[in-house]
């Protein structure tokens, strides 16, 4: 995100446009509460993440997907519509039936699958609506071609003070990795 952001606001710019990026996020960050929190030293989220023994890896794309959408929202919050270029929004594209996965999962996923997966075509819609949004969505999670709600988590007291804290670690992460990358 924060190496496209640049082109996209030199976009904005040159063309008098409003570029949108739009993230595959998912509505299965509704799933969890990231059980890990509750175990982490402060600041210290992606310690007790990485640590086998506190981590429950049957959570971990809910989980996956919730620091995802701490990590959009925290980002808009500092760069909000009318300062900022590009519209940034995050869309559930739903189960999608695809060979990407090969047959992994078994006959009960298998099963699911059957009865509640999209084709990717239809997915790849709710894709192509949230890309093609102005800024009233910034900031908005999409799914099925509307703005929806987020996981009441997200918004609660405690889901505030997490989303601070995945922000700021994350961008101490990408900052190590290349100085500077943050700074939009």
């Amino acid at each position: 995100m924060h190496l496209l952001l640049p082109l996209l606001q030199r976009t904005a710019s040159r063309h008098s446009t409003r570029p949108t990026l739009s993230i595959t996020s998912s509505g299965v960050h509704f799933w969890t509460k990231i059980p890990e929190r509750l175990t982490a030293a402060p600041n210290s989220l992606f310690s007790a993440l990485a640590d086998p023994s506190l981590s429950n890896m049957q959570e971990r794309y809910p989980v996956s997907k919730l620091l995802e959408v701490f990590y959009v929202r925290a980002f808009v919050e500092k760069h909000p519509t009318e300062s900022f270029p590009v519209t940034i929004n995050f869309v559930d594209p739903g189960l999608c039936w695809s060979n990407l996965g090969g047959e992994k999962g078994g006959w009960m996923l298998h099963m699911m699958r059957l009865a509640l997966a999209r084709s990717t075509e239809y997915g790849s819609r709710t894709i192509t609506h949230a890309g093609l949004q102005g800024k009233e969505t910034h900031g908005q999670f999409m799914a099925n071609c509307k703005v929806r709600d987020v996981a009441k988590f997200v918004t609660s007291e405690e889901g505030v003070a997490l989303q601070g804290q995945v922000y700021g670690e994350v961008n101490a992460k990408l900052e190590k990795i290349r100085t500077g990358v943050t700074k939009v």
